[in-house]
């Protein structure tokens, strides 16, 4: 809306300044021919302008003279031409003439400023500082000079001025490069643009438009130049409110796709921080169970060691209950019903149906010497002990007891039972038999 309003304003100052009766005489130039006899001179008085200094104007050259004079203050206290290729201060000169395109029909803002304190003098064009010098240490105004205007002194050919001159002021302060580019920024057609610093404006565009005037030098109506340029300014205006404009729409648009990239971002932080929330849970929960577990581990650990402790007990009684034990287990023969008694047939085949009954229920199991132990100590038979140390042999332990291993463990027993017949079991027969299965390791059945 903002935008669409500025045009309008502008259109509306544009009508009141073109038409208006009351703003139609600031918009008088001067106009000087091409001949040296047309200019303006006086003499004001320099006295206020001891400190400092500034004169500004502009100017627009019509035709293409040697030396295109605006002003000459006489003893070249200052001079300024339209083209930049001298200006001076207390008779010492710039050349900036490089430094400016003059383009005849074309208006330009000039302005010269001086200050006593820091001896330094500038020159702007259109705003911009383009040169600047130092000049001697307590050199100052002469108070009583003659100013030339359009022209180097007066009747001084190829040094006429040759073009329209406007709003040209004398301030007695040193103007600003900030003063200088709100002067130009305003334009030549805006009604008092070059009256900022009021108190100090002391030779004024209004009187020197009234001196007495030598040779061609006549009043020219600009305010149609100023349509023109208005028109211009205008068009440009336009033409950046419109780029302005696309571009705003342009950043709209980025900032409706960057908002909802921001929506979406904002959904995703929350559904990650869900996640997060969840995922914390998980790890309290995951610590809880690992303490119990922790705990349950110290229990079992505890149980283990309690374990370990009867096994030891365990283990030393077996061995103290094996040490009495051979491998063969020859000491069943002790009991009354073998000592000092003839293996008879029925004894030897009670010995060997015990044997099949207990190998057939161990079927599966994988032989190792703890287990061979635990069947030693549960073996309940008293009367029929079974020869459970014949497992240590190398045939037997680590492996899994199949029924082709049980038939060839009850045929090695029903082998040696056999060979048993006839046999009175005396103590030192048992203790022969016992000697000689722990001295080779064998039961006698291969």
């Amino acid at each position: 809306m903002i935008f669409s309003t500025i045009p309008l304003f502008l259109i509306f100052l544009f009508h009141i300044v073109v038409t208006s009766p009351s703003h139609q005489e600031p918009y008088k130039a001067l106009r000087f021919s091409e001949d040296p006899s047309s200019f303006i001179q006086f003499t004001p008085d320099f006295t206020p302008f001891q400190q400092a200094i500034s004169v500004c104007c502009w100017v627009k050259e019509n035709s293409s003279p040697t030396y295109p004079t605006i002003l000459y203050v006489s003893g070249g206290e200052l001079t300024m031409l339209a083209d930049g290729n001298s200006i001076g201060l207390f008779d010492r000169y710039m050349h900036l003439g490089s430094k400016i395109s003059v383009i005849r029909g074309r208006w330009y803002h000039q302005c010269a400023t001086w200050e006593y304190s820091t001896r330094s003098h500038k020159f702007y064009n259109n705003g911009v500082l383009i040169g600047s010098q130092t000049t001697r240490a307590g050199r100052r105004f002469t108070t009583s000079a003659t100013l030339t205007i359009g022209n180097w002194g007066g009747n001084v050919r190829r040094n006429e001025l040759a073009g329209d001159l406007y709003d040209l002021n004398f301030y007695a302060t040193e103007l600003s490069g900030e003063d200088v580019r709100r002067m130009y920024n305003i334009g030549l057609c805006q009604p008092g643009a070059g009256r900022h610093h009021e108190q100090d404006r002391l030779i004024r565009w209004e009187d020197i438009q009234r001196k007495s005037r030598s040779g061609n030098v006549i009043d020219v109506d600009i305010s149609g130049e100023c349509v023109s340029l208005l028109r211009q300014r205008l068009a440009n205006i336009t033409r950046q409110l419109d780029e302005t404009q696309a571009e705003l729409s342009e950043t709209n648009e980025a900032l409706s796709e960057t908002s909802e990239a921001l929506s979406e971002t904002q959904a995703a932080l929350i559904e990650t921080q869900q996640e997060l929330n969840e995922s914390q849970e998980a790890l309290i929960e995951t610590q809880q169970a690992l303490n119990e577990t922790q705990e349950f581990l110290v229990e079992t650990q505890e149980a283990l060691e309690q374990n370990e402790i009867h096994l030891n007990q365990s283990l030393e009684e077996l061995s103290r209950y094996n040490q009495s034990h051979n491998k063969w287990d020859w000491g069943l023969f002790k009991a009354p019903q073998y000592l000092n008694q003839t293996i008879s047939l029925e004894q030897s085949q009670n010995i060997r149906d015990s044997w099949d009954e207990v190998a057939n229920k161990i079927i599966g199991f994988r032989i190792t010497p703890e287990l061979v132990r635990f069947w030693q100590a549960v073996d309940c038979e008293a009367e029929n002990s079974r020869p459970w140390s014949m497992l240590q042999s190398d045939e037997f332990m680590g492996k899994i007891l199949t029924r082709d291993l049980v038939r060839k463990l009850s045929g090695a027993w029903d082998r040696l039972s056999d060979k048993l017949v006839g046999v009175r079991m005396t103590e030192p027969v048992i203790e022969l038999l016992s000697y000689v299965t722990n001295a080779t390791n064998c039961y006698c059945g291969n």
